[in-house]
């Protein structure tokens, strides 16, 4: 697999939602699928979580909490520097960048070790380039 450029990556937990509860986004499965957050261990937290999903339904549903989410930290990063008006230290646009930049590490601490290494992995440079550059498409 590895000469064909594949990499697997397996769960060390259950599925795919169990680890997303379980690791960080509990509260973003939550809002997704419209239930109320409830106390507990971790492992019972997820279990909650994995046992109210409809599997395609729910990827969908956390996309758009997710999206949601980055949308109001950036359009709040955008409006706090507009409020400053003269005295910008960014501009809009750096201030989106800046927002999408630390939303996606806050999101990556808050995934499975699995699902990072798999990002990272298609993410990796094709040929010649150093191991965790991010692979820009063809130029």
């Amino acid at each position: 697999l590895k000469r064909q450029g594949v990499k697997v990556c397996v769960s060390d937990r259950w599925t795919f939602e169990f680890c997303l509860a379980r690791y960080g986004l509990f509260a973003e499965c939550c809002l997704a699928l419209g239930i109320e957050a409830v106390e507990g261990t971790e492992d019972e937290k997820a279990t909650y979580i994995q046992g109210q999903v409809n599997k395609t339904d729910f990827a969908y549903d956390l996309a758009d909490t997710l999206r949601s989410q980055l949308h109001a930290k950036v359009a709040e990063a955008i409006a706090a520097v507009e409020a400053e008006g003269g005295q910008q230290r960014m501009t809009p646009e750096e201030a989106r960048a800046r927002a999408e930049t630390e939303y996606a590490a806050s999101l990556k601490s808050r995934l499975p070790p699995y699902i990072v290494n798999a990002i990272e992995f298609v993410t990796a440079p094709i040929d010649g380039g150093e191991q965790g550059e991010a692979y820009a498409g063809p130029a």
